[in-house]
């Protein structure tokens, strides 16, 4: 299956695959879950997740690819979208990792308090 989204132009790749890293192993991952998942457990291992630039139609496209053994209800959405908050300058890499950490994505990380 295949989602595009269009934003704006320049994101710093890099910094998205630094807080992709935080994401790699096994975590509870409650902070990416739907509202409506009824997966029993949210502890879920990502075995890998790859952001590739590549050339498309309409220009530069970045491809996520992940891998998992199972993950939880429309987890890839909520993930692609915190790391386009990190190439978008928002977020850095870490606050992936506090986000993950405090199961909370909607803290308002990456901000002064």
């Amino acid at each position: 299956m295949c989602h595009v989204l269009r934003v704006p132009p320049e994101l710093y790749v890099a910094a998205m695959r630094n807080g992709a890293r935080h994401l790699l192993g096994k975590y509870d991952f409650t902070t990416f879950r739907s509202r409506i998942c009824q997966a029993k457990s949210p502890v879920k291992a990502l075995d890998a997740l790859e952001i590739e630039e590549v050339e498309g139609l309409a220009g530069p496209e970045l491809r996520f690819h992940l891998s998992a053994r199972s993950l939880l209800y429309n987890p890839v959405r909520s993930i692609v979208g915190t790391l386009e908050r990190v190439g978008a300058g928002s977020w850095t890499p870490e606050d992936v990792k506090t986000a993950l950490e405090t199961r909370d994505r909607g803290l308002r990380v990456g901000l002064p308090a």
